[in-house]
């Protein structure tokens, strides 16, 4: 079980119905709720950086947002300043555009989920974002 999953996405009626998938899944202990990628970015400054708190497992981002969207997100999270090996970042998108995905790939994010969130493919997400911290704990 995760300590906590971040939602980023401009629909809050998105959020809702993915907070409640989540819990339904029993996948995260905490699970925190953006409507913009400003606030996730002053959450994670703060609780992460200022705080030194466990930063979130998994934040699930959005890709078309007004003003900042979930490429702007991802620039922005790569140069905060706290330890980001643990956090991984699944897009959550209805976007099926491969410009999109190979755009996303390319700044190194390796999931992408199709909206609506499913309680099996984040699950799966999940199991694989685990084994891959077993591998490196392995290693």
């Amino acid at each position: 079980m995760l300590n906590q999953i971040l939602l980023i996405d401009d629909d809050p009626i998105n959020n809702f119905l993915n907070e409640k998938i989540i819990q339904m899944a029993g996948v995260a202990q905490e699970t925190k709720t953006f409507t913009t990628v400003e606030d996730a970015i002053h959450h994670l400054d703060w609780w992460c950086v200022l705080e030194r708190k466990k930063c979130p497992e998994l934040i699930l981002l959005d890709i078309s947002m007004p003003s900042l969207d979930g490429f702007d997100f991802i620039q922005i999270f790569q140069k905060l300043k706290f330890k980001k090996d643990d956090t991984h970042i699944a897009i959550l998108s209805s976007s099926q555009d491969e410009r999109d995905i190979r755009k996303v790939q390319s700044m190194g994010i390796d999931h992408y989920l199709v909206k609506p969130l499913k309680e099996k493919a984040l699950c799966e997400l999940i199991d694989k974002i685990a084994h891959k911290g077993d591998a490196a704990m392995s290693a």
